[in-house]
């Protein structure tokens, strides 16, 4: 018995270290967006919080909306030095965002078109 509440509170453990990290995520893309007077606004798709905002055809913008929150967030899995199996859990997740970068996700299809309009007006 003793065994099982261990499991249960592990995975109820786990799983908030999950959703404080989307919810991290997403904050990071909201304060960028904000702070580029993007008119930032929290939608929720199924429980999950994600950010809508005004493009302004700014590319520069758009990538740094994108890009920032990934990298932060990869910043602190390389940052934190929690050795237990919680923390360990934790650094995963974090350097999972570095799937965000890559055109496989929407924060990764906005950072590589940005990118090539960029570079077209070069």
């Amino acid at each position: 018995m003793e065994e099982t509440k261990i499991i249960v509170l592990t995975f109820l453990l786990f799983s908030v270290i999950t959703l404080l990290l989307v919810i991290l995520h997403e904050s990071f893309h909201f304060l960028t967006a904000y702070l580029l007077n993007l008119s930032p606004e929290i939608k929720f798709n199924f429980c999950c919080p994600s950010i809508k905002y005004q493009n302004q055809e700014s590319n520069f913008k758009n990538l740094l909306v994108s890009a920032l929150s990934p990298i932060i967030i990869i910043g602190l899995g390389v940052i934190l030095q929690d050795y237990s199996i919680y923390g360990f859990y934790t650094k995963v997740l974090c350097f999972s965002n570095i799937i965000n970068l890559f055109p496989v996700t929407s924060d990764g299809e906005v950072i590589l078109i940005s990118i090539i309009r960029l570079v077209k007006k070069i």
